[in-house]
């Protein structure tokens, strides 16, 4: 999932070009796809009553996702009627959930007639605040490579760690496998994964 206010686009644009270029040698070697969700691309358009529209992102796309990349600059973005922001609030829920989240802030330059004070207030106040509750080290960039480079090496030890957590998961079946076969019987696995369906033959 990718989250952010409206001013980085360009570097959301540069994120999903990253993770094309990771999608070959991590299919080639993890069997993994990284598959970029936005909001804008990807939400539903519809109604709901007495559901708000950040709600319904979060439940049916951030929800489903496994990693979020979260990226600010100088603005903060507009409050969602929960939260001072639509991404601060996506983050949080993001965290909630489980998700492996990425925060970056943006230290390139812009252009003063660009910066609302408000806005860019609100952002150092965030920053300081996520570094405050310690749950993990956000990342600062100043140009698209370097953004593409921090994005890169966390996405590869995302993959890393769900290979192990599907590998530990996997080891009692492994086991049971070994056991049937002494045995002169054979363990089909179906859908392979957190919810595998094991069927003894």
């Amino acid at each position: 999932m990718l989250a952010s206010p409206g001013d980085v686009d360009e570097d959301r644009d540069a994120v999903v070009r990253e993770m094309a270029e990771l999608n070959s040698p991590l299919a080639g070697v993890d069997n993994a796809i990284l598959v970029p969700i936005r909001w804008e691309i990807d939400a539903e358009r519809r109604i709901t009553a007495g559901r708000r529209t950040q709600s319904g992102i979060n439940a049916d796309l951030v929800a489903k996702c496994h990693v979020m990349v979260a990226l600010f600059h100088t603005r903060f973005g507009t409050p969602s009627g929960a939260y001072l922001s639509h991404t601060e609030e996506e983050i949080d829920f993001a965290l909630s959930v489980g998700l492996r989240v990425h925060l970056f802030f943006s230290l390139a330059a812009a252009s003063l007639d660009t910066i609302d004070p408000d806005q860019l207030k609100k952002v150092q106040t965030y920053r300081q605040s996520m570094i405050d509750r310690d749950h993990g080290l956000v990342g600062d960039y100043t140009t698209k490579d370097d953004l593409r480079h921090q994005v890169a090496r966390s996405l590869r030890a995302d993959i890393t760690a769900f290979a192990r957590d599907v590998r530990d998961e996997l080891a009692p079946t492994r086991e049971l496998a070994v056991a049937l076969d002494a045995a002169g019987k054979h363990l089909v696995l179906r859908n392979v994964g957190a919810d595998a369906l094991r069927e003894v033959q």
